[in-house]
């Protein structure tokens, strides 16, 4: 898995990508298992999502400048491995939507970073999270 993350984190050549892991609490609200991975501790700030809407959310926010919209590349086979095989994962996103996460922008993210437009995906399975997320500057 190490070598999709690089490879993930390699092919983003725009604004910044975290991918992060830390070690979670079964008691540990989503805002304290987000301030571990860096984000805003805001229990508010995150939504619960599933697995096939954290998928499209990660396939928009990889393949496209969060500021301006232009086009990047990814490697597809490498978010697959990245974000697969998390038994009974809870998937949770900063983003707003009302249609199943199939149009948006980061512009309807609730801010977790200081940067000016971010948006990302954090998955808690077990006694584990992980956080994917990208930040970009205007």
């Amino acid at each position: 898995m190490i070598n999709a993350i690089h490879k993930l984190i390699e092919d983003r050549d725009s604004g910044h990508l975290r991918i992060g892991y830390t070690r979670r609490h079964e008691s540990d609200p989503i805002g304290t298992i987000a301030a571990r991975l860096g984000l805003a501790e805001d229990d508010e700030l995150y939504t619960g999502i599933t697995e096939a809407e954290a998928t499209r959310i990660l396939k928009h926010l990889l393949g496209a400048d969060l500021a301006y919209g232009a086009a990047l590349n990814f490697d597809r086979r490498a978010l697959a491995e990245v974000v697969s095989g998390y038994d009974d994962a809870t998937w949770f996103t900063n983003l707003v939507s009302h249609d199943g996460y199939k149009d948006f922008s980061a512009g309807s993210a609730n801010a977790a970073t200081g940067a000016s437009y971010d948006a990302g995906i954090i998955i808690v399975a077990g006694n584990v999270a992980v956080g994917i997320w990208v930040e970009d500057e205007d």
